[in-house]
């Protein structure tokens, strides 16, 4: 894993190193909230400002957690700590921008960059679904498309790694120009444009300006017609970029000139390059085949085969799918997350299993990896090392390679259960006994863990109450935004909830 010594960071971020002790430590991990470090000996924690919080009154949460590198805006009574060093800088979000700007110097790969309205998080997963097993990709975790989460996803850039697919959103004229530095993407994709985020611009024309931004050096480009007509008139003068239009005209780059819905799926045609293509999409709602063309057109412009494509646009699977809670079992609740296996996925699934802890027992499915980016036995150390920081108490593995680890590299106070197939897991379910336990799933496409999930999952009537976690978090942050930032919040979840899970919405808005 890259690293980087606290000086050449101070530089980077031209900032003041002020030390209680060497500055020997080397940085790895970054860290903006002190509820998610998993790496303290390693991380650097930036205290950054935002309309909701001061990340300065979080230092004494992540210093006892053990992080003893601390990027600060604001002179702090923290300064007294012993064995920390803290690097004073002009503004800290600032500070995380340029030292992952100069991170991403570091490194020579492709690198798609998504922007647009609507569909970018989609687009970028289902790209990553198409082409896991063609290239070592790094992209970026969920939405992390903000100008904090810019920098926190290209951090992830390692030297095993062959393609970046990362997203860049913005709300205002201006912020675009920041994010292209820091990606400084490759091969640029506009999924649309539309109505969100709309309340910052004139106009969608200074909308879709803004936001091109994000391919300033970029050669090939993948846009809707319609949107590359807002452009004005004089902009693609002398610079050289390549613009693949998609649209229903015989004029554009990707002809569609027929899309027809059956039961189950969509089929679409179309021109490109003077060659006429079918394929099959496994959807027939509006936004998917919208999303699904996107991913069509740049697997062809990356030249993938027909043939291949089609088969890659089989195996796309929801993205809501993915790390859905569902209730189990015996008082258990499971982590969803069976249907793609990398060591960065499963940071992001540990991640999101800790976060919404429903007891004190935390097992962990886990299944050999399809893609294994360096020598074996130094990924799979650093896979059951992550495992040990997110606290696991049971650790069950499916796959002979993984459970060859497993055996040599788990501590023996983690309860370690291992099969050769999903087949071995479901024939022994029943003596393994689970109960009051968070459960994730995770697991390759190819061992069918959406298996083991209907297995353990409670099976209910068909009559169901669904609380959508994410509209109360909205809610929770308009409320917010109509108050003066030093304002507390209080909420008061009555009568239990109602019936509608109390424990789960206290602690999602404790957490908010």
């Amino acid at each position: 894993m890259v690293e980087y010594s606290i000086i050449q960071v101070a530089q980077w971020m031209n900032g003041t190193i002020i030390s209680n002790e060497n500055t020997e430590r080397n940085i790895r991990h970054l860290a903006t909230d002190s509820r998610k470090i998993a790496f303290p000996e390693t991380t650097v924690f930036f205290a950054l400002i935002t309309p909701q919080r001061n990340g300065h009154a979080f230092i004494d949460d992540a210093y006892k957690l053990g992080v003893r590198v601390f990027v600060v805006s604001q002179d702090t009574a923290f300064f007294q700590l012993e064995q920390a060093v803290f690097i004073k800088v002009h503004d800290t979000l600032e500070a995380l921008q340029l030292l992952a700007l100069q991170h991403r110097q570091q490194f020579n790969l492709p690198i798609i960059g998504i922007t647009g309205s609507h569909g970018k998080t989609v687009v970028k997963e289902w790209l990553f679904q198409m082409l896991q097993y063609d290239y070592n990709v790094v992209r970026s975790p969920k939405s992390y498309n903000s100008q904090m989460g810019v920098p926190l996803s290209i951090w992830q850039i390692q030297l095993t790694h062959n393609l970046g697919i990362f997203e860049a959103g913005i709300s205002q004229p201006g912020e675009m120009n920041a994010l292209q530095k820091i990606i400084e993407p490759t091969i640029g994709i506009l999924t649309n444009i539309g109505a969100p985020h709309s309340e910052g611009f004139k106009n969608n024309t200074e909308k879709i300006v803004e936001k091109w931004q994000l391919f300033s050096n970029v050669k090939e480009i993948i846009a809707r017609k319609k949107d590359v007509e807002l452009l004005p008139d004089n902009w693609f003068e002398n610079n050289g970029q390549k613009i693949h239009t998609i649209g229903s005209s015989p004029d554009c780059s990707f002809y569609f000139f027929k899309i027809e819905k059956t039961i189950a799926n969509s089929k679409v045609q179309l021109k490109y390059q003077e060659n006429e293509f079918n394929f099959i999409i496994p959807f027939i709602d509006d936004a998917s085949i919208d999303n699904a063309i996107t991913c069509i057109c740049t697997l062809l412009v990356l030249h993938f085969d027909p043939i291949k494509i089609q088969n890659k646009l089989f195996e796309l699977h929801p993205i809501e799918m993915r790390l859905e809670w569902k209730r189990g079992i015996n008082h258990c609740f499971i982590l969803n997350d069976s249907y793609s296996n990398d060591y960065q996925s499963l940071q992001i699934a540990l991640e999101s299993l800790n976060q919404q802890k429903q007891g004190e027992k935390l097992t962990l499915i886990l299944s050999d990896f399809s893609e294994i980016p360096q020598e074996e036995a130094t990924f799979y150390s650093a896979v059951f090392d992550v495992i040990k920081r997110y606290g696991i108490t049971r650790l069950i593995t499916v796959g002979k390679n993984i459970t060859k680890y497993a055996k040599a590299l788990m501590d023996a106070d983690i309860l370690h259960q291992y099969f050769d197939s999903t087949e071995a897991f479901l024939k022994d379910f029943h003596g393994l006994h689970f109960n009051r336990e968070n459960i994730l799933v995770k697991g390759a496409r190819v061992f069918g863990f959406e298996k083991i999930v209907e297995t353990l999952q409670l099976q209910v009537h068909e009559t169901v109450l669904e609380v959508d976690l994410s509209a109360i978090t909205r809610r929770l942050k308009y409320y917010r935004s109509l108050i003066a930032p030093p304002t507390k919040v209080m909420v008061m979840l009555k009568a239990f909830g109602y019936g509608s899970g109390d424990a789960e919405i206290a602690r999602l808005l404790q957490y908010n």
